[in-house]
């Protein structure tokens, strides 16, 4: 996974004095190719990130941005601002269904993006959440730079394979680190590619 932004989360959002109530965040996707090489990412105009994936499809990335967006602010009340119903149902409309049925849809089917979505679920137990619907590509400001910020984290995930689980998490202009994911935490690591 590919990760890039600048300050993340909470820590950011506190220092900008965002702590008094709920964190508003933009998440969006993008792909190339569904599937394909795809990018996600969050933004709350102060902070934001942007990851991918070299094979993934726009639903998962959707989902990816809602989990990214939720883990980078933890026991936070967050409004997420999402122009996908598709993501918007999954998590407020089939997600009791899924639960009560052992992770099957309707249909007797596994639910797909189950890894990702169950994720979700674990952050929604949390702390309160809310999904807000925005018109994509219709001028909201931060819909349009999660929608920028994604298809630059799809851009990057189309350059190679060798890509796949490397990221970059900036700090200030002069600071750009590259992180590892290592199986649920990031470490730092040499720059490949």
């Amino acid at each position: 996974m590919i990760l890039h932004g600048q300050q993340t989360g909470a820590a950011a959002d506190q220092r900008q004095g965002k702590m008094n109530g709920p964190v508003e965040v933009a998440t969006d996707e993008a792909c190339l190719g569904n599937p394909g090489p795809g990018g996600w990412a969050w933004t709350t105009g102060l902070t934001d990130a942007s990851g991918g994936q070299h094979v993934t499809t726009n639903q998962e990335m959707e989902l990816r941005a809602i989990l990214e967006a939720l883990r980078a602010h933890p026991d936070q009340a967050v409004v997420i601002l999402i122009d996908s119903q598709y993501a918007i149902d999954c998590v407020t409309t089939w997600l009791p269904g899924w639960r009560r049925r052992g992770w099957r849809t309707s249909a007797r089917r596994p639910v797909k993006h189950q890894p990702t979505i169950k994720a979700i679920a674990a952050e929604l137990d949390r702390r309160p959440v809310q999904l807000v619907k925005v018109p994509g590509h219709a001028g909201h400001p931060l819909n349009e730079r999660a929608d920028r910020l994604a298809a630059a984290a799809a851009a990057q995930a189309a350059l190679s394979p060798q890509y796949r689980g490397l990221g970059h998490i900036g700090g200030t202009a002069n600071e750009n680190r590259t992180w590892l994911w290592l199986g649920g935490g990031f470490r730092l690591g040499d720059e490949r590619g």
